[in-house]
């Protein structure tokens, strides 16, 4: 299986080190560090194949194909039909120009009952999303993915979706949360990397973020997103978390000033209506999302428009000044302090170690942009 292009359509000047993408084949370790942009997109839509070639051509490396809370009640059958369909299809026609495919079921036992349908069939299924995961329902998740495994013919992975009350509510959230660290330790070798519903998080408190707002902006589920990645995502061993889904794709009230600076677009001559294309989309809230998800310590992000996918992935890309302070971290053994070869900041070893070794793994995946070059210059391409 090829590994997945999250910039299928750059130019070679971009990059002093050009992305690598990731394959089913990789490392969960490296597949959740590279998933960039995952996808979601409802089972029931009737031409899969083509909307999802075509997130792939936008740079989608990952997709899940929902069969939960975007599908009603009353459309689960037809859906199931639709993707075990599709599935089977697949398994003739191949897969290999499509983004690496994860399914999301209702339960474990709903996720068996699609695996025996497909049975080998199910060989483009690599793995599957898992929601309303807690660390109570943990063993019975990962005993549905023993099956289903066996019933596709090869090993699935998992991403359990974090959105449970347990995990946002004040008086459970750091036992739920140590709970499922438990839980998961021992399934690492199958666990990408970790979703968060970030949809659902909000909803326990009545609350949604405007478009120019981002979800670190809600006191409240902000600070259950840090218990996570504290929990979770921190130390040497610590899982990939995602960044919660960005809603909205078009363009609607505006209440405060743009949030991107002229300066950042005057370098790209070559798209001058770049900037006034981002802001009359909303897209300037999504690029801070992002940048804030990262601050966080948060990989990638959950997508629902294809419109969303090149923004987020080009800001996963490394710049050269980034990758130049982590080579210098990485090669600083003894520890100790040394000035950036930019000269505008201190790098020190053992603070910034494993700092950088996650922008040497990101940059594995999405590559290092040439100096000169910020994530402007991959959406102007």
């Amino acid at each position: 299986m090829p590994p997945r292009n999250p910039f299928p359509t750059t130019d070679d000047e971009l990059w002093y080190q050009p992305p690598v993408g990731i394959s089913a084949n990789d490392t969960p370790a490296m597949i959740g560090a590279g998933l960039g942009a995952t996808l979601y997109t409802p089972s029931i839509e009737v031409e899969l194949s083509r909307k999802l070639r075509a997130a792939a051509d936008l740079g989608a490396v990952s997709a899940v194909v929902c069969l939960e809370d975007s599908i009603s009640d009353d459309d689960v059958a037809e859906a199931e039909r639709n993707v075990t369909a599709w599935f089977r299809h697949l398994a003739v026609s191949g897969w290999d120009d499509l983004p690496l495919l994860f399914l999301r079921p209702r339960a474990p036992a709903h996720l068996v009952d699609i695996a025996e349908k497909l049975g080998a069939d199910g060989a483009a299924l690599v793995g599957a999303t898992l929601p309303k995961f807690t660390a109570a329902a943990a063993d019975n998740w990962f005993e549905a993915l023993d099956v289903a495994s066996a019933l596709v013919g090869h090993q699935l992975l998992a991403m359990p979706i974090i959105e449970s009350r347990q995990a946002v509510a004040a008086e459970t959230r750091v036992d739920e949360l140590v709970a499922l660290r438990n839980a998961l330790a021992p399934q690492r070798h199958r666990v990408p990397g970790i979703r968060i519903g970030g949809s659902d998080l909000c909803g326990y408190f009545g609350v949604r973020r405007r478009a120019d707002q981002t979800i670190y902006d809600i006191g409240p589920v902000a600070s259950a997103i840090a218990d996570m990645v504290n929990v979770l995502g921190r130390d040497h061993d610590g899982f990939a978390l995602a960044g919660p889904v960005w809603e909205y794709f078009t363009r609607d009230l505006r209440i405060w000033k743009p949030q991107l600076r002229e300066s950042l677009f005057g370098i790209e001559a070559e798209s001058p209506e770049l900037r006034g294309q981002l802001l009359a989309e909303h897209m300037d809230g999504l690029i801070k999302e992002v940048l804030k998800d990262q601050a966080n310590g948060l990989w990638g992000k959950t997508t629902i428009h294809p419109s969303h996918i090149p923004i987020v992935n080009a800001l996963q890309a490394v710049t050269f000044e980034e990758w130049s302070d982590a080579e210098q971290v990485a090669a600083t053994n003894a520890g100790g302090a040394r000035k950036s070869a930019f000269s505008n900041k201190m790098n020190e070893g053992a603070p910034h170690r494993l700092w950088a070794k996650k922008v040497q793994r990101r940059a594995t995946a999405f590559g290092v942009l040439a100096e000169g070059h910020t994530f402007v210059s991959l959406l102007a391409v």
